[in-house]
């Protein structure tokens, strides 16, 4: 497998306008799988000081020079059938855009013009997370800087879940939040989770609403491969929802629709990514459908027909249908 130091991903740049950067470090990761139709990617976004405990944050040449949201494979999980994929906030603090960055040798990247009115980074940079990354996260892990973090943390939730509530459509999955504290956090889980939702009702102009499927704190008293144990669980919840609802995405899919949420993120600021929609831009839904349907049926004259021949008929069709051209036959 191919390997490299850059880990960037998605970033903003620009002069007066802001220009929202893709590179390639998705679809790079896909092409070195073998056989990536039958990998089942997850991905986890890690957001803080998370030190040295996850494959996001271990040091790397240039890390410290690059911006926005970098990408990782779990080097554990590469040769699994489930890799886990980490994304991690580089996102600094400053509040003026920097240049387009020179483009690496092992990398494309893409430079899109948002079409839509933003008004700073931090909005952007509140978009990205809410309408782009989280509908296809597993989980959303935030990092508490210090005893007192979770203040800073509600103030970081607030604009996705108010950015959340102005949405009509619903994603598919929402991803389960783990808050994570040092060692030396003296209350329990509970009091620390009772602490941030009241920190967010307080502060949200409307009410929480299910944003996350599940909320959950964990306090750092052991090793990093505990902490890495109870993330793997949570991600595993959430992978087991997806295969329960039938809305698992393989590493070929993954890539090509997470490529398509890119450009609609770019194309407007208010409509939220359809990820059905998208699935069948290649393969749109005939118009004439229900006609065919209609006379099909209307050549069914028996009971015995349509059970032994029109409704398996039009099962195998479907199915057919929703098959994917590019993943081979099993």
């Amino acid at each position: 497998m191919r390997t490299c130091n850059h880990t960037s991903w998605l970033s903003f740049h620009g002069n007066d306008q802001i220009m929202f950067r893709q590179a390639s470090t998705l679809s790079d990761i896909v092409t070195s799988f073998d056989a990536p139709a039958k990998r089942f990617p997850s991905l986890a976004v890690v957001i803080g000081n998370a030190g040295n405990a996850l494959p996001s944050t271990r040091k790397c040449t240039n890390l410290q020079d690059q911006e926005g949201l970098s990408l990782q494979l779990d080097p554990d999980t590469a040769f699994s059938d489930q890799p886990a994929l980490f994304a991690h906030e580089n996102f600094s603090r400053r509040t003026k855009l920097s240049p387009e960055p020179m483009p690496s040798v092992c990398h494309r990247h893409a430079m899109r013009e948002l079409q839509w009115q933003v008004s700073s980074l931090a909005e952007a940079v509140d978009s990205l997370y809410c309408r782009l990354v989280r509908p296809f996260a597993d989980i959303v892990c935030f990092f508490a800087a210090a005893d007192d973090g979770i203040p800073q943390i509600a103030d970081k939730l607030v604009p996705w879940l108010e950015q959340s509530n102005s949405r009509n459509r619903r994603p598919l999955l929402y991803p389960r939040l783990l808050v994570i504290l040092a060692p030396s956090e003296k209350r329990t889980p509970t009091q620390v989770k009772m602490q941030l939702v009241q920190l967010l009702k307080q502060q949200l102009k409307s009410p929480v609403i299910d944003s996350f499927s599940m909320v959950s704190v964990y306090i750092r008293h052991g090793s990093d491969q505990t902490l890495r144990d109870r993330i793997k669980r949570e991600t595993d919840l959430a992978k087991d929802f997806r295969a329960r609802n039938h809305i698992s995405l393989n590493a070929v899919n993954f890539d090509r629709l997470f490529r398509h949420a890119c450009d609609h993120f770019a194309r407007t600021g208010e409509a939220q990514f359809d990820m059905l929609a998208a699935s069948r831009l290649h393969r749109p839904v005939p118009r004439g459908l229900h006609i065919h349907l209609s006379d099909l049926l209307t050549n069914v004259d028996t009971y015995e027909d349509m059970t032994a021949f029109a409704a398996p008929f039009i099962a195998r069709c479907l199915a057919l249908d929703n098959y994917a051209w590019d993943v081979p036959y099993q």
